[in-house]
């Protein structure tokens, strides 16, 4: 099985795999499959080294974001078979126990 991954780099002149003006930074999202990368794409394109690396953090953090939030969905959504048999038991039983909220008086 191979793992994709993404990883953000920065590029100040061409390569041989990507050809851009010498004079800007760029920053270009590389596609990884295991120890092959795939693909690049140019994210971003910036006057100087600090607004590409700016640009960089952004796109990283919005990315683990991204992941984190799929990850979340996913736990909140999985239901073992022991869990759906207790949920079955319990709505058999009436259900969840109404709290008995106690009022208070001053």
């Amino acid at each position: 099985m191979s793992y994709t991954h993404n990883k953000y780099v920065l590029q100040h002149g061409s390569t041989p795999q990507l050809r851009v003006s010498s004079n800007d930074w760029y920053v270009i999202r590389e596609t990884w499959e295991g120890s092959l990368m795939v693909n690049q794409t140019i994210m971003s394109r910036h006057m100087t080294e600090d607004a590409a690396r700016s640009a960089k953090r952004d796109l990283e953090d919005n990315a683990t974001k991204s992941a984190a939030v799929t990850l979340g969905r996913r736990g909140g959504q999985s239901t073992s078979h022991a869990k759906a048999e207790a949920a079955r038991r319990n709505g058999q039983r009436g259900g969840r126990p109404r709290s008995n909220k106690l009022s208070r008086t001053d």
